[in-house]
């Protein structure tokens, strides 16, 4: 009898799971809640810039476009609860958001472009995956490549007389 309960338990934990699993997946998926919270996202860091709220239309779409965000901008945005708030709905885990400037400057220039801050947001939605490590696995191995080939060429370089 015990192994019949224990079987039923280990199955309705595994639906459960399942379940769960597929919430999440179809809240990734869910557009409105990407649009509409990626938006409030950009509009705080538009203000906390200082882009004129009384711009509309086209004309607001370009200057926050042109936005080179410094990371303070973004560190100020973080720390309001909107700001949280929103990043929280997209589904970025909150032991990054006091890391979000420094994980969005993918070139490390102090400043993040607003493709670089949707786009980083993009990719911080939900759980790591495990083609998320072999990706980077696999950019690291290609740019070491790069790297020892730019040093075999400098070295023969240096031994030329």
């Amino acid at each position: 009898m015990n192994v019949i309960a224990a079987i039923f338990v280990e199955s309705t934990m595994a639906a459960a799971s399942g379940l769960e699993y597929a919430k999440k997946e179809a809240r990734l998926r869910d557009t409105a809640i990407w649009s509409t919270r990626v938006t409030a996202f950009v509009r705080l860091l538009a203000i906390q810039s200082g882009v004129r709220q009384e711009v509309q239309g086209s004309e607001l779409a370009e200057k926050i476009n042109a936005l080179e965000l410094p990371a303070e901008v973004i560190d100020a945005v973080v720390q309001t609860d909107e700001g949280r708030e929103a990043l929280l709905d997209l589904d970025v885990n909150a032991h990054d958001h006091p890391y979000l400037s420094d994980i969005l400057d993918a070139d490390g220039s102090g400043a993040c472009g607003m493709f670089e801050i949707i786009d980083g947001l993009r990719r911080l939605r939900g759980e790591p995956r495990r083609s998320d490590i072999v990706c980077v696995d696999l950019r690291a191995r290609d740019l070491q490549r790069q790297l020892n080939e730019v040093l075999a060429r400098v070295r023969r370089i240096d031994e030329r007389p």
